[in-house]
């Protein structure tokens, strides 16, 4: 639950408030009974990031100060999901509701939103936009300047056999070299610039939410639950123990007649 838990402080800013919302959406997607763990916490965050977009008021004006949270809802989403997650793009594709090549585009404008904005803020040198080298030739892969190769390959997007190629390119190409370099500055500038939620919130709120998860679960398969529990659940009941209480009654006055 640690995941959904950065995942909802992302959406949410303020934690009490992103807890309340994840918790409600985790206990709605729970009770729908979806085929895995891994489809009920997709729905989930499908929720809360659906909630988020329609609230303006999701980032506590504060927080703005943040240039993280000054992204859009979806951007912020997609930042936690790839970098704390190592989510997919086609997870996250299924799970906003939105074309793969778009999920990168988002992605590479939110990181060199955030690391050029890190390094606005430090007495470092300007951030060095990668671009095509004029000194690649025809075997070195084709450069876009809106969703990038050496993202791909730092998200870990692709097959075995393109990944060696590219690792050959790397080392055989100059341009190429300095377009993964320069890459790589954007990807962990941008990914020291998310803010995460901290102990005791973080403690607290994974906490909330595998409680909220467990009594989920157990509303949706009673025959799993222990005995015992099973039998504390019923006769928590205002019919139960009512049913208890005449029982009690008829077995006094039943044991008074036989005394008598």
């Amino acid at each position: 639950m640690g995941l959904l838990a950065h995942l909802g402080g992302a959406l949410w800013s303020e934690p009490i408030r992103a807890l309340h919302v994840t918790q409600e959406a985790l206990a709605a997607a729970s009770l729908l009974d979806l085929s895995s763990e891994d489809d009920t916490l997709n729905r989930t965050v499908r929720a809360v990031y659906e909630r988020a977009s329609r609230t303006p008021t999701s980032v506590h004006s504060v927080a703005l100060n943040q240039p993280f949270f000054r992204l859009f809802p979806e951007e912020r989403l997609i930042l936690i999901a790839l970098h704390l997650g190592k989510w997919s793009y086609h997870r996250l594709s299924h799970v906003l509701g939105d074309s793969v090549e778009h999920i990168q585009e988002l992605a590479w404008n939110a990181r060199l939103f955030l690391a050029g904005s890190a390094l606005k803020g430090s007495q470092g040198r300007p951030l060095m936009h990668p671009t095509g080298s004029t000194q690649c030739i025809a075997a070195c892969p084709e450069w876009s300047t809106t969703h990038p190769w050496t993202q791909r390959y730092l998200d870990r997007e692709l097959g075995h056999k393109e990944e060696l190629f590219l690792q050959e390119r790397i080392l055989k190409c100059d341009g190429c070299k300095d377009s993964m370099q320069r890459c790589r500055e954007i990807y962990y500038a941008a990914e020291k610039s998310i803010p995460m939620l901290q102990d005791p919130w973080m403690d607290d709120f994974s906490k909330n939410l595998r409680q909220t998860w467990k009594q989920s679960q157990t509303l949706v398969h009673p025959w799993e639950m222990p005995f015992r529990q099973s039998l504390q659940m019923y006769f928590r009941k205002t019919e139960a123990k009512l049913a208890v209480t005449l029982l009690v009654l008829f077995l006094i006055s039943w044991t008074w007649k036989l005394l008598a």
